[in-house]
């Protein structure tokens, strides 16, 4: 009986065999690690090559095998942007909002933004980056964050950019001091702008005094201005309401009124102090004016120091009565105490003897 019923099983194989042999479809098989398998109903090895089965000649198509990791990662890549992400921590960012009573309160708002274009393509950016413009990250490379062209849909560089990235971190700080109204008053405003307006007018003078301590002609002052802002050093415009302060004029105009403030400076000075001496010497200019320089010596926080007083202008005349009477007036401009004076120094000149 056994016997019997053995072939009657065999019997019953073979046919199905049959009929699967007769049919044109492919027959699947899940296949995983074997290069060959062998079947009790089958006289011939199954060879297995490119995920098909070979046998008999015949070659019949197999199931490819993935491993579930990978098929994990297929889906991810093939979902696309995940409107979750957007409740995720790291998307939030702290801002300050009013209540019903007027009075400030933290809130979290999400910062991941979505943009797709005409043809479908998805891509992701920051609000904050690009509400305060963030363009360029801390590495001078571009962000495409702030511009809302961030192409790897990831939610692990979703997290990298709200926890790691430098400009994001600094937007955000700009954020809670916007909301929190620490950003200055109008008068400190005003100050700053001031201040910027009066550093380019001091750096006008200062090259000036550069060309004057040089000894260059006056007109080579705009040049020199145009190669200090081509450096970076901020200036007055070439012109403002129609008035040029790149000039020799305005060169000029700057000289007189530094050697104006400064003389008011060395005034103050003599008059603290206890004694006071002067120097003279006539002069002709290369036109023949006739002129006197002037220096004084005096004493300044117990050291004693020598500086230059005038240029007295003679007027043509070299007589000893003029140079008395135009020092005198001279003095008596600057309010100087004449009692304080001990010693007067002259070459010479009989003019000054």
């Amino acid at each position: 009986m056994k016997s019997i019923d053995n072939y009657v099983i065999k019997s019953s194989a073979l046919a199905s065999i049959n009929r699967i042999q007769q049919q044109q479809e492919p027959t699947i098989i899940d296949l995983e690690s074997e290069s060959t398998l062998t079947s009790p109903f089958m006289s011939s090895p199954i060879n297995v090559n490119n995920n098909c089965i070979e046998r008999k000649g015949q070659i019949i198509h197999g199931m490819s095998f993935e491993p579930s990791s990978l098929k994990q990662t297929n889906k991810r890549r093939a979902a696309g942007y995940l409107s979750q992400w957007e409740k995720e921590p790291e998307t939030y960012y702290r801002t300050l909002i009013l209540n019903s009573l007027n009075e400030l309160q933290e809130s979290r708002q999400c910062w991941l933004r979505k943009k797709e274009d005409e043809n479908g393509k998805i891509t992701i950016g920051c609000f904050l980056c690009n509400k305060y413009r963030m363009i360029k990250n801390a590495n001078g490379r571009v962000n495409p964050w702030a511009t809302y062209d961030y192409s790897v849909l990831a939610l692990n560089k979703i997290k990298e950019h709200g926890l790691y990235n430098e400009k994001h971190a600094e937007a955000q700080q700009l954020e809670l001091n916007c909301k929190s109204k620490v950003q200055p008053d109008w008068e400190t405003t005003q100050s700053r702008t001031n201040t910027k307006h009066q550093q380019s007018i001091e750096n006008l003078m200062f090259s000036a005094i550069f060309i004057c301590q040089q000894d260059y002609p006056l007109n080579s002052f705009e040049t020199l201005c145009n190669l200090q802002e081509k450096n970076g050093i901020n200036l007055l415009p070439a012109e403002v309401s129609g008035v040029s302060y790149r000039n020799d004029c305005a060169a000029l105009c700057f000289l007189q009124h530094i050697a104006r403030i400064l003389h008011q400076e060395l005034v103050e000075k003599l008059n603290r102090s206890p004694i006071l001496g002067w120097m003279m010497d006539e002069s002709t200019s290369r036109t023949c004016e006739k002129s006197c320089i002037v220096y004084v010596r005096y004493v300044d926080n117990y050291e004693q120091k020598t500086d230059f007083y005038g240029l007295m202008n003679m007027n043509g005349d070299g007589s000893s009565q003029n140079i008395v009477d135009k020092l005198g007036a001279l003095w008596d401009e600057d309010g100087i105490n004449v009692r304080k004076t001990c010693w007067l120094a002259t070459d010479n000149a009989s003019t000054f003897t």
